[in-house]
C-alpha cells in the first residue's frame, strides 16, 4: 500500500514503470547485436577485368573463442562494387557497416579510372568513415588483409599499425580518406595515398614483425593465416616455406582526379614534405663522404624543423623563397631489415657532411618539383600561398599565362638551409 501511494504521489515513477515492462523483456530475450552486424576493421578492394572483388577483414566477438579464431577474411564478387558487397554480406552471414574500418586498400588497378566513384558509394551507402587510412598495393588487396590477419593471430600486430608505422615520418602529407578528398575537390585535383607491397621471402619456422625506422616491413608464415571466409588458408609452415611480407618503404602515388598518374619514392616524398612544418623524422642518406681519409655513408634523422616562407612578384617572376632551420640526428642503419639506431658516439656534422645534406636535400626537393610540375599537381598548397600573400598581382599574372594549371612551371623556388646537429 505505502508504495502504491509512493506511485501516485510520483507519476514518473509510473511512467518509468511502464516503460520497463513494455522495453525489457523483447531487449532480454533478443539475440545480440554482433549476430546481426559484422564489425569490419579493413577493406581490400580488387578489379580482374570487369569483376571486382571486396574483401573484409573482420573481428566478430564470440564466447569462448580464443583470441586466433576471432580474425576472418571474407569477399564477395561481383560485375559492381554494389554486387560485390552484397555477396560479401551473404558470405558473412551479417549485414555489414563499415564505420570502424581503419584502413581501406585498393589494388592499382583501380586507379586506371577515377577511384573516387567506387570510395563514393562505400562512404555514402556503407558508412565508410573519412577517416580510414586510404593506401593502395601492386599486389591483390585481399592478399595484403590476409597476410595481416595472420599478422593478428601470432603477434597481435594491427594492420593500420603496420600502415601507419612511423606515420609523422613518412606519409605526412596525410593519406586518409578525408585528405583524398580534400584533394580530389582542390584546385588541381591531386591527391597523395600511401603505397604498400607485398613479396614473398624464405624464412625460418614461426611467425615474425619486423619494422623499420624508414620504411616497415612485416613478415609472417604463409601457413599461419587463420582467414576465413572465401579467402582459405594453408596450413602448416617451416623452414624453406614461403612467407608473406608487407612491406612499407615510405612511397606514395600520386593521382590527379583519381587516377594514378606518378609513383613516388620516399626520396620524392621527402621533397614534397621539405615545406610541411609537420614533418619530421625522415631519414636523409648522403652517399660516399670524405671524411678522415676514407669515405663512409652518413643518414641523419629530421628531429625538429623550423621554416619562414614569403612569396613575392619580382619582375614578373613569382618568387616562393624559404628559409628552413633543420635540427639533424645521426643514425645508423642496421641489418637486413635497416631497423635505424641513433648514433650518440659522433655527434659533430663537419662542413663536408653539411654541404652533402644540403645538396641531397635541394635535389629532393628539386626532383619532387619537377614530377608536381610534369603533372600540373600542386599538393604543397604554392597556388594558395601566393594567393594569400599576392593576391591582386597572383591574379594579373593567372590572367596572362595560358592555363593557371602552368602556375606551378613559373614560380621560381628558393631555399636556404641552415643545419644543426640535434
Amino acid at each position: 500500500m505505502r508504495l502504491l501511494k509512493e506511485f501516485k504521489k510520483n507519476p514518473m515513477l509510473i511512467v518509468l514503470l511502464v516503460i520497463m515492462l513494455v522495453f525489457m523483456p523483447p531487449a532480454l530475450v533478443s539475440p545480440g547485436q554482433n549476430r546481426e552486424r559484422g564489425v569490419v576493421i579493413a577493406i581490400g578492394i580488387d578489379k580482374d577485368e570487369d569483376e571486382y572483388e571486396i574483401s573484409f577483414l573482420t573481428f566478430i566477438p564470440t564466447p569462448e573463442q580464443s583470441y586466433t579464431q576471432k580474425n576472418s577474411v571474407i569477399s564477395g564478387k561481383g560485375e559492381t562494387i554494389a554486387k560485390s558487397l552484397y555477396n560479401a554480406e551473404i558470405v558473412m552471414g551479417r549485414k555489414i557497416g563499415l564505420s570502424h574500418a581503419k584502413t581501406t586498400v585498393v589494388n592499382e588497378k583501380l586507379l586506371e579510372d577515377d577511384v573516387s566513384k567506387h570510395i563514393d558509394y562505400l562512404s555514402r551507402f556503407a558508412s565508410l568513415s573519412e577517416n580510414t587510412i586510404f593506401v593502395c598495393t601492386s599486389s591483390p588487396a585481399k592478399e595484403i588483409l590476409t597476410t595481416s590477419s595472420s599478422l593478428q593471430s601470432t603477434v597481435g600486430l594491427q594492420l593500420d599499425e603496420i600502415i601507419a608505422y612511423n606515420a609523422e615520418n613518412l606519409y605526412i602529407s596525410d593519406t586518409s580518406l578525408e585528405a583524398f578528398y580534400k584533394g580530389y575537390y582542390s584546385r588541381s585535383s591531386a591527391s597523395l595515398i600511401g603505397y604498400l607491397s607485398l613479396t614473398d621471402k624464405e624464412g625460418d619456422k614461426g611467425g615474425s614483425a619486423q619494422s623499420t625506422g624508414q620504411g616497415g616491413s612485416t613478415q609472417v608464415d604463409e601457413g599461419s593465416d587463420t582467414s576465413g571466409g572465401e579467402s582459405g588458408g594453408k596450413q602448416g609452415g617451416g623452414s624453406g616455406q614461403s612467407q608473406k611480407q608487407i612491406t612499407n618503404n615510405g612511397e606514395a602515388v600520386l593521382l590527379k582526379s583519381g587516377k594514378l598518374v606518378e609513383k613516388l619514392s620516399a626520396n620524392h616524398l621527402n621533397g614534397i614534405n621539405l615545406l610541411n612544418r609537420k614533418s619530421v623524422n625522415q631519414i636523409v642518406t648522403v652517399k660516399d663522404v670524405d671524411y678522415n681519409g676514407g669515405k663512409y655513408d652518413f643518414s641523419y634523422r629530421i628531429k625538429r624543423k623550423r621554416i619562414n616562407t614569403a612569396t613575392k612578384f619580382q619582375n614578373g617572376v613569382p618568387i616562393y623563397s624559404s628559409h628552413l632551420v633543420l635540427g639533424l640526428e645521426l643514425v645508423e642503419i642496421e641489418g637486413e631489415h635497416e631497423r635505424l639506431k641513433v648514433n650518440t658516439e659522433f655527434s659533430e656534422m663537419p662542413p663536408q657532411i653539411k654541404k652533402k645534406i644540403d645538396e641531397e636535400i635541394k635535389k629532393q626537393f628539386t626532383e619532387a618539383m619537377n614530377i608536381l610540375r610534369k603533372n600540373k599537381a600542386d599538393v604543397i598548397g604554392i597556388h594558395n600561398k601566393f594567393f594569400r600573400d599576392n593576391r591582386k598581382a597572383y591574379k594579373k599574372f593567372i590572367k596572362d599565362i595560358k592555363s593557371k594549371d602552368d602556375f606551378l612551371d613559373y614560380v621560381n623556388f628558393k631555399i636556404n638551409l641552415e643545419l644543426k646537429s640535434d
